[in-house]
């Protein structure tokens, strides 16, 4: 199957709302949402995070916001620390028998996240994924598209 790419449809009036300033509540969101798992290199977890103030808060909202601007990603985000995790009853041995986890830092996983919402927020309200996409989107899974599937073969 042969995959057309989408033509772009830039409109400053349409896009404005990914432009806008990063708030103090998508940070707190994007904390709340962020997996309190290991650590990247700096070793800060999530739930540092989730223990800061409002005055901390509104400091780190500060920093996402020049990084956002300025689009300068620290040096720091764009590294990680792999680690193999041995996969359950295989041979410790083979190197097949291993997953490689990468260990990324807290900062990039919140901007990211902040990121993520906004754009799909952003195509979801222009309608810019079609209907039929169903996976890794709010309100939509696998279930729905097998549902659908069923209706219509019914």
């Amino acid at each position: 199957m042969k995959h057309e790419p989408i033509p772009l449809d830039y409109c400053e009036d349409c896009n404005s709302n990914l432009n806008i300033p990063i708030h103090l509540q998508e940070v707190r969101q994007a904390i709340q949402k962020t997996r309190n798992s290991t650590p990247g290199a700096d070793g800060i977890t999530a739930n540092w995070f989730k223990r800061l103030s409002n005055t901390d808060l509104t400091c780190i909202t500060s920093f996402f916001q020049e990084v956002f601007t300025t689009s300068y990603i620290p040096e720091e985000w764009k590294h990680s620390i792999i680690v193999p995790i041995p996969k359950p009853n295989k041979d410790k041995t083979k190197i097949n028998s291993y997953r490689p986890i990468a260990l990324t830092s807290v900062f990039s996983k919140v901007f990211e996240r902040i990121l993520i919402q906004r754009i799909t927020h952003h195509l979801l309200t222009e309608k810019k994924i079609p209907p039929s996409v169903n996976g890794f989107l709010p309100l939509r899974d696998n279930q729905l598209a097998v549902y659908k599937i069923h209706t219509a073969i019914d």
